[in-house]
């Protein structure tokens, strides 16, 4: 089978940068995390080599999930070393709280927002994502969609009652060249002049209203 890639390879996001500031941000003891320590959970990884170049660049502390049984059966036969499992994100109640520092999302939150029950389909993924991410955690969320079309679904898993953590949600826009792009599900922008324009939501789990509020100023 052929791998499919969404918006942009591993390798077009590592040349801008666009992850470091995450990446780096986990700390021992005042010391930078290694790559290798920084447990990463992949959203609907599909058949893309995004997972397989983060892991070769170090990043080997990673499970990949997708609701596909017949995706991850390939995907675990062509890469035996790389931890693939069915699970559906709206129910991943095989991983216990607080299992991992950082989720990433290429293109699935997109993709969910695409069915005809999207709001509550998209309210109990993000509050799976922000039960097994550990305190100091990341939602790392890139979309093709501004934030007109996604901040309202991302926010609305915030206001739960009888909870102790709350999100906190920065925006940031990133531009590609015409010639890093790989296949994008919509040409909704904002300025329709740039094709290669993307939005990177990051959530952070965070212990108090006040921190989330802070940081998402």
């Amino acid at each position: 089978f052929k791998e499919v890639e969404w918006y942009c390879p591993y390798s077009t996001l590592k040349h801008h940068h666009v992850f470091d500031p995450i990446l780096n941000s986990f700390k021992i003891d005042s010391e930078p995390k290694s790559k290798s320590n920084i447990s990463i959970l992949i959203l609907g990884c599909g058949n893309s080599l995004f997972s397989k170049e983060l892991y070769d660049d170090g990043y080997t502390n990673q499970v990949n999930i997708d609701v596909s049984d017949v995706v991850i059966t390939e995907m675990k036969q062509k890469y035996p070393n790389l931890n693939y499992i069915t699970v559906d994100a709206t129910d991943m109640n095989m991983f216990k709280n607080e299992t991992f520092d950082v989720v990433m999302d290429k293109g699935t939150l997109d993709a969910v927002c695409c069915g005809p029950t999207h709001s509550e389909t998209v309210k109990k993924m993000c509050l799976e994502i922000r039960r097994v991410l550990n305190f100091g955690g990341w939602y790392v969320c890139m979309s093709y969609a501004p934030g007109y079309l996604r901040e309202q679904h991302l926010k609305q898993s915030h206001f739960e009652k009888n909870d102790n953590y709350f999100w906190s949600l920065q925006k940031k826009k990133i531009e590609f060249s015409t010639n890093e792009l790989t296949k994008c599900l919509s040409t909704i922008q904002e300025d329709p002049t740039k094709s290669g324009l993307f939005y990177l939501y990051l959530l952070k789990k965070c212990g108090s209203l006040e921190e989330a509020s802070l940081l998402s100023q």
